[in-house]
């Protein structure tokens, strides 16, 4: 377990992601803007990194994860940066 982070800091991990992503929120995807709730941050055991688990609200409740980096990143699209998941409420 020496690589392995204790469980208080990956407690802590997942405290620091839910101040910046809201479980229970509605987001909507920057591409055609489908909103997908926020369900839960986890851990993934492959990497030790935080995970969003997130549900589409159009395409049948399919449930999805996301590294949390890779959700509040900025992308570019139509020529301008914009975050991939917008905050709905």
């Amino acid at each position: 377990m020496s690589n392995k982070e204790s469980f208080e800091g990956l407690a802590r991990k997942i405290t620091e992601t839910a101040q910046k992503i809201t479980v229970g929120a509605t987001y909507l995807h920057y591409k055609k803007l489908h909103p997908y709730k926020v369900l839960d941050i986890v851990i993934s055991e492959f990497d030790q990194q935080p995970y969003v688990v997130y549900q589409s609200q159009r395409e049948l409740g399919i449930k999805f994860t996301r590294s949390a980096a890779s959700w509040l990143d900025e992308v570019e699209w139509q020529g301008k940066k914009t975050l991939r998941f917008i905050k709905s409420d």
